[in-house]
């Protein structure tokens, strides 16, 4: 990386007209993890490929190095160039050049995700996952951006700072991910129910619940190291129920508040949607008792 940005004020960030989710990326990148210099940073579209005009940059008063392009103009955070044979692309690009700039994001292992995502659906990943034509793929971002790039009803600039506003959520979403899947690996406690293999653990990270449940546990038990609550899930099979168990933990806890979802698949003591409810004095070892299999 030749071109160094981040010791200036940037102005405008330009790319290309109708942005995809790699234009988006590299802009999000520079905008959330470049530093001050980007806090007042505006954006410009231009045709793809093209770089801003003299004239345009006259009319707004300001010079080349106050400008930085993405995914256009064929620089350093470009990657259309006709003899490029890397799989890359100006996110990568954009990524690569601030972990050189800040180590730590080389560490940030739902960031380097993130980035890695936009990169490989840049180069239509999705042509190679299972059952690629099937309608729920509509609703994932590259497809709701694509929506919204042919409607008549959004700017270029409103797309942008949409698409942006969804890269925070899933930086987000990929952190807890992260941590949930190091919790699995280091707290969970494997045990056979009625109904196969099932998970106990206790942590803080709720979301540790599903993706156990997406790696093949039928049933999920955890207790929350904060507050002591315990919550209980089966994966969404008509066959499972937790009625008998629901059943038999409040003979054993009358003070604990206690929720049987009317699915039948969710047992919890203690929700975000219910304040105030009351923690169990059950140990995580005396719930899984009840559910393992004799």
């Amino acid at each position: 990386m030749n071109e160094d940005v981040l010791d200036k004020e940037i102005k405008l960030l330009v790319t290309h007209e109708n942005p995809d989710m790699d234009a988006i990326g590299a802009c999000w990148l520079f905008k959330r993890f470049g530093g001050q210099g980007f806090d007042a940073t505006e954006f410009y579209f231009v045709h793809a490929g093209d770089l801003i005009d003299a004239g345009t940059m006259g009319a707004k008063e300001i010079t080349q190095e106050e400008v930085v392009h993405v995914d256009t103009g064929m620089g350093t955070f470009d990657h259309h160039q006709p003899d490029n044979q890397k799989h890359d692309s100006a996110t990568l690009r954009v990524y690569s050049y601030l972990s050189e700039k800040f180590p730590e994001l080389s560490d940030d292992e739902a960031l380097k995700r993130v980035v890695g995502f936009i990169n490989e659906t840049d180069h239509f990943a999705a042509f190679y996952w299972p059952e690629a034509d099937k309608d729920r793929y509509v609703f994932m971002l590259e497809e709701i951006l694509a929506g919204l790039r042919s409607s008549e009803h959004f700017t270029d600039r409103e797309v942008v700072e949409f698409g942006m506003l969804c890269y925070d959520g899933v930086y987000t979403s990929m952190k807890i991910r992260a941590k949930a899947e190091e919790d699995l690996a280091t707290k969970g406690i494997d045990f056979e129910c009625e109904w196969g293999k099932a998970l106990a653990i206790t942590n803080k990270n709720d979301e540790v619940m599903k993706l156990a449940q997406k790696k093949g546990y039928v049933l999920v038990v955890r207790k929350d190291e904060e507050t002591g609550a315990i919550r209980i899930k089966t994966a969404p099979d008509p066959s499972m129920s937790l009625k008998v168990v629901y059943e038999k933990i409040k003979k054993m806890d009358a003070d604990g508040t206690w929720y049987y979802h009317p699915s039948g698949h969710m047992l919890l003591n203690g929700s975000r949607k219910h304040i105030g409810q009351v923690p169990t004095k059950l140990s995580l070892e005396e719930v899984v008792e009840l559910m393992r299999k004799k």
